[in-house]
């Protein structure tokens, strides 16, 4: 099979499905939709949100490298911005209105205006009751940035070894957000190049493996082995961290080297849902499994200053990880598969449920009332995911049918 064509494959929309489930919860955590309550049982419930978002910027490439088997010309460069600009655009305008309503700020037209622009993080402050969007900005510039790639026929592993030098130009020149671009756009192109230099196979991965890396990823939320990596190759060679200063704006250093080292994870991932072929894949499978039980030394060493909770949760995961990967059996096949097709379902609305969560969290927060015990927080965790989900089915399978009816014939 040729390098860029794949088959009816389902399983990406798997990935985005928990992916976007994932940023969801780590907001649901951190951000709280019971403003009255929390606890350390529920802060060990947090997910790796920018993980996620990683994989989103993989996935993203991806998608645009096996949409677009040609490259784009004069003539196709139009058609090509159109098809995203109704994929991303109307659907991103409700999710900024709904923020405005549920604001309880006053924003500048300034800040109105570039978010509306998409502009956010380098002309403005992204509008903070939709904080998520600061990821859109990103995203925009990948897609502008693919025109060029794809006109002028260039090599996109030239782009990938050239994002990672300008990254290090913009850091040292103290800018964060081209050292953020250049970084997110690192793993965006290694998407794109998994689609147009990599072959799909045959055999169809089995539904208990790609549930084994969904809670893999969960598990990195304690078993960070790859940001411990990063931290003493950085200290090793710069004597520092290569970080911007906190009082930098979040948005333009939310993206930094240590997610560097989540290349090879975020790459295999990936490759085992768009079931492509890679030499010594199943070896290298083993070792992404097996790698974080580095983890554990760091994990006792610093265990005083760890939720217990969340050690115990996160454990948890990557124990499931390993008994789904190593062991085969057709029961756990059958039981993975029922959490696969609910990852696809979640995925045909990821885009909705990621953009417009927060606006709704929000405004869950702001309602003090039946608040404050674990048993009113589930209730209200209840109706918030109802409300998320039945938003997010109504725009991306009402709303922006609609918007593709309205402007492709």
């Amino acid at each position: 099979m040729k390098p860029g064509i794949i088959r009816d494959n389902n399983k990406l929309e798997t990935l985005r499905g928990f992916a976007a489930v994932f940023v969801v919860v780590q907001h649901i955590v951190i951000d709280r939709i019971d403003a009255k309550f929390n606890s350390p049982v529920l802060q060990a419930f947090r997910t790796p949100g920018n993980l996620s978002v990683l994989i989103f910027f993989m996935l993203s490439g991806y998608v645009i490298g096996i949409s677009n088997k040609s490259n784009l010309t004069s003539s196709t460069i139009a058609s090509y911005l159109k098809k995203r600009f109704v994929r991303i655009y109307p659907i991103y305008v409700i999710s900024l209105i709904l923020a405005l309503l549920v604001s309880a700020r006053h924003y500048s037209k300034l800040i109105i205006f570039c978010n509306f622009a998409m502009l956010q993080n380098v002309f403005s402050i992204v509008i903070h009751e939709n904080d998520p969007i600061w990821s859109l900005n990103y995203e925009v510039l990948y897609y502008l940035l693919f025109i060029p790639i794809s006109y002028f026929n260039i090599n996109p592993v030239l782009v990938f070894v050239g994002s990672i030098i300008i990254s290090f130009l913009g850091y040292f020149y103290y800018s964060s957000i081209i050292t953020a671009y250049m970084i997110g756009l690192s793993f965006w192109i290694v998407g794109y190049i998994i689609a147009k230099k990599f072959t799909v196979k045959d055999e169809e991965t089995k539904p208990r493996i790609l549930l084994s890396y969904i809670f893999l990823i969960l598990a990195m939320q304690v078993y960070h082995i790859y940001s411990t990596m990063y931290t003493k190759l950085s200290m090793r060679l710069f004597y520092q961290l290569l970080n911007f200063p906190e009082s930098f704006y979040w948005a333009k250093v939310k993206v930094g080297y240590g997610d560097l080292f989540y290349m090879p994870f975020c790459f295999l991932v990936v490759v085992v849902f768009s079931n492509i072929k890679l030499k010594f894949r199943k070896w290298y499978m083993v070792v992404i499994h097996l790698l974080p039980l580095a983890s554990v030394i760091t994990i006792r060493n610093t265990i005083h200053e760890q939720n217990k909770y969340e050690i115990i949760v996160c454990s948890l995961y990557y124990l499931i990880s390993l008994i789904l990967f190593f062991i085969n059996s057709s029961v756990l096949d059958r039981i993975s598969l029922k959490f696969v097709k609910l990852g696809e379902w979640l995925g045909s609305i990821s885009y909705g449920i990621y953009i417009i969560h927060f606006p709704i969290l929000v405004l869950f927060s702001r309602i003090l009332w039946f608040s404050g015990s674990a048993a009113e927080f589930l209730m209200r965790l209840f109706i918030y995911s109802l409300f998320v989900i039945g938003t997010s089915y109504l725009l991306e399978k009402k709303f922006q049918l609609w918007i593709k009816r309205l402007l492709f014939k």
